[in-house]
């Protein structure tokens, strides 16, 4: 996936990252063909787990995302969250 325009204006007006400029298009598309296709491969993740964790840390997901291709402030490029179910 990637930032929305309206998101990437703002890490542009905050002065969050540096190297890219953000213009107008005279023909905003609503969809993202590469995303529409790389949602079509992915399994859906399930609503519900078979089992829930008893304990803290028993069981913990994980996503990860970059490299970024702008540096963030202090020239980091990757995004990882952790959930502990």
């Amino acid at each position: 996936g990637h930032l929305s325009i309206s998101s990437l204006k703002t890490l542009q007006a905050k002065k969050l990252v540096s190297g890219f400029e953000v213009t107008p298009c005279s023909t905003p598309s609503p969809t993202c063909e590469t995303c529409i296709q790389a949602k079509l491969a992915r399994r859906p993740f399930p609503a519900e787990a078979s089992h829930r964790s008893d304990t803290l840390g028993e069981r913990v997901m994980s996503d990860i995302w970059g490299p970024a291709p702008v540096q963030a402030k202090g020239g980091y490029r990757y995004y990882i969250s952790f959930t502990d179910d």
